[in-house]
């Protein structure tokens, strides 16, 4: 089972062009877009194999962190050098998701696109003490544009994989549908649907018994007025036990995937 590698960081911070520079691919530094949702490279490293999950930064894409997260071997805090709100944005994305990292080791990818460092030794500290992140994760700097730090970075990876808690772990964690029994009703019966078909046809008898009583008393009114009622009385129980049918059934099923997926176990 190849080791799960995730890289998250915010957005235009070199996440894409790192993992496609590690995976060996010549056009890691095209024209910069935007990660729709992730992807992944596939990568082996002396004896180890990895696949790098490089997951988008943008906020609509937050909700897929856990999930990618879950069980990895390494997590890979990505950070731009010259941009100080990468660090505010990675403070975010892991307050949202690092509850789903449990025994995943960290590296801290240190992305140097320019000279420039603006960002605060205190303020990446910061980040990681309020996340219960090692502060001595190990640091890579590297530069996919002057290829440095690739075998640092690599070498790093490797010595996390063999040591890999998660490797017995799924990569990823589905949970079934729940069953239509399980689907919260009012309307939630076990209904016998001979016993309710019985039950019209008895109703059915007493209507008819009305009808001659009626008739026999040579009452036209009192004949309309129990027609009337024991109809109303029909159609009630059919539309109770169309709808009481309907909540056992899982009315709804159709609009619910077959799978889902679950961070919880």
């Amino acid at each position: 089972m190849a080791n799960k590698v995730v890289f998250i960081g915010a957005e235009k911070t070199g996440k894409t062009a790192i993992a496609r520079w590690l995976a060996g691919h010549d056009n890691y530094l095209a024209e910069y877009r935007p990660t729709i949702g992730n992807t992944f490279e596939q990568v082996s490293v002396g004896s180890k194999e990895m696949r790098l999950w490089d997951v988008s930064g943008s906020d609509r894409y937050n909700g897929l962190i856990p999930i990618y997260a879950k069980n990895s071997a390494v997590v890979c805090l990505v950070i731009d050098k010259s941009n100080p709100q990468s660090i505010s944005d990675l403070w975010s994305l892991l307050r949202k998701s690092r509850s789903s990292m449990g025994d995943s080791k960290f590296l801290i990818v240190v992305n140097q696109t320019t000279d420039e460092n603006l960002v605060s030794e205190e303020s990446l500290l910061s980040v990681l003490a309020a996340n219960n992140i090692p502060e001595d994760s190990p640091r890579i700097e590297v530069n996919p544009g002057k290829n440095t730090g690739k075998n640092e970075l690599m070498g790093a990876l490797e010595q996390f994989c063999i040591t890999n808690k998660n490797a017995d772990k799924p990569e990823f964690i589905f949970a079934e549908k729940p069953t239509p029994q399980e689907n919260s009703s009012p309307f939630t019966l076990n209904i016998n649907m001979t016993v309710l078909n019985g039950f019209i046809a008895a109703m059915g008898v007493v209507a008819v018994a009305l009808a001659f009583a009626a008739l026999k008393a040579a009452a036209l009114g009192t004949v309309l007025m129990a027609g009337a009622g024991v109809a109303t009385i029909l159609v009630g129980v059919g539309l109770f036990a169309k709808r009481a049918s309907a909540g056992t059934t899982g009315a709804d099923d159709n609009q619910q995937p077959d799978f889902y997926p679950s961070w919880d176990k």
